[in-house]
């Protein structure tokens, strides 16, 4: 619990609240013939789904050494290569995240990366 509230610490804007961005690094590996994917299983109190490292910036951290960061942090994988994709999505907030967001954000956006990694 200690790691997880330095974390929220540290992604707070200046005002004091959490940045409502988010990124989503999908990692894949070529074997022959088969693309692999790395998803990872949420605990069941989080959801229980699969999906690829998500984390979201510190302050003042650009959205790719966020992602860097995070595939590093959550795997100890390096990346051949990592790259951000056009594609974003947003989702709404959730009762139990209010209190780390400002009081008139509706929604987080999350930024799509995919990233390679060879055997």
């Amino acid at each position: 619990m200690k790691k997880f509230n330095k974390e929220i610490e540290e992604q707070k804007e200046r005002d004091g609240h959490r940045v409502p961005i988010q990124v989503s690094i999908y990692c894949f590996k070529k074997i022959e013939n088969n693309i692999l994917f790395l998803l990872l299983k949420r605990a069941p109190k989080y959801g229980g789904f699969w999906q690829g490292i998500t984390g979201a910036p510190f302050h003042g951290e650009d959205l790719l050494a966020t992602a860097k960061r995070e595939l590093k942090e959550e795997t100890n994988l390096l990346p051949d290569w990592i790259k951000k994709m056009t594609y974003k999505y947003s989702f709404p907030m959730r009762s139990e995240w209010e209190k780390f967001y400002k009081a008139d954000i509706k929604e987080i956006w999350e930024y799509v990366f995919l990233s390679h990694r060879k055997i």
